[in-house]
């Protein structure tokens, strides 16, 4: 930059800085419902905050960007949603033609949930109207490479792991080779601490064994291959014949 000259940098006109309101959030908000509330797209959200690796904010305090002139919009809007529900509901606004048979199989829900959910009467539902849809708690146990791809999904198995002393949640992740989200999603976690001897739910890429199955079958085939080699005699050098044993 003090050489800007000299390194044909003189020319560069720099881009208007990107505008965004900020709103600090508390707990987990998904990035579909955060985008619902403001008028934007998950994309957008996640392009005003590329700290954000899942698809969800943080547990803690985390300040928030959103489209500029969306702040009051958020606030009023998220109130709607129970915090215990932030991370799998939604919010929908009503179009022309809409019913809310069509609303419910948009979002693979019960209308009669979305009914009760916004005490809906028998007039049914009107354009422009903000509903908010109760979408159950779904844990995602696809790779994303395989769903972009259309491929079929990796079989997972179903692993119940207990805690114990000194166990977080990097380190039941690392030893699965799952992810620290994924881990949260399928327990149902709203914070990173965990409580020795509880009982945690993890789904295993590939099919048949659970991780401690392939250890015993691991052990047994190493002890196996030790008592084969304690039998067999010993190699000898090239051109030397073995002697039969009386």
């Amino acid at each position: 930059d003090k050489n800007a000259e000299a390194f044909r940098l003189d020319g560069i006109v720099p881009e208007q800085p990107i505008d965004y309101d900020t709103v600090q959030t508390h707990q987990r908000i998904s990035l579909n419902l955060i985008a619902d509330v403001t008028g934007a797209t998950p994309a957008r959200i996640k392009e005003l905050n590329p700290a954000l690796l899942g698809q969800a904010t943080p547990d803690g305090p985390y300040a928030l960007r959103i489209p500029t002139d969306t702040a009051e919009q958020f606030e009023q809007e998220i109130a709607q949603i129970p915090e215990a529900r932030r991370q799998s509901w939604r919010r929908y606004e009503v179009r022309n033609g809409d019913s809310l048979t069509q609303i419910a199989a948009r979002f693979r829900v019960k209308a009669a949930d979305i009914a009760q959910a916004n005490h809906l009467g028998a007039e049914g539902v009107a354009p422009g109207q903000r509903l908010t849809v109760p979408v159950p708690f779904r844990p995602e146990v696809q790779h994303a490479a395989a769903a972009r791809s259309g491929a079929a999904a990796p079989r997972t198995h179903l692993v119940r792991y207990r805690v114990r002393s000194g166990d977080s949640l990097g380190s039941i992740a690392r030893r699965y080779r799952v992810s620290i989200a994924q881990l949260q999603r399928w327990n149902g976690l709203t914070r990173t601490q965990l409580e020795s001897g509880r009982v945690l739910s993890v789904h295993v890429a590939g099919a048949g064994h659970s991780s401690r199955s392939r250890a015993v079958a691991a052990a047994k085939t190493a002890h196996t291959y030790k008592h084969r080699a304690a039998l067999e005699p010993p190699a000898l050098p090239p051109g030397r014949t073995a002697l039969a044993q009386p």
